[in-house]
């Protein structure tokens, strides 16, 4: 099971994906350019769905460091 510190470095690499995402579809709605949003979307999508098992697994990783601690549910 990775520790605490390699689920907030995977998690913050997702991130900055995302928002890697948001950018390019930033430049895309500013160039007019809607034929590429659904793939965008797509892979903001799925960026989501990365982000979500990582968020979960900090969470039980930070309840295992204080005791007595219920992860949160999103």
């Amino acid at each position: 099971m990775p520790g605490l510190a390699e689920i907030i470095a995977a998690e913050a690499d997702v991130v900055s994906a995302f928002v890697l995402l948001l950018k390019e579809e930033q430049a895309a709605l500013k160039l007019g350019e809607a034929e590429v949003l659904p793939k965008i979307i797509e892979r903001k999508s799925a960026t989501v769905d990365e982000l979500a098992p990582l968020s979960t697994a900090r969470n039980a990783a930070l309840c295992r460091h204080r005791p007595g601690q219920r992860p949160r549910r999103h």
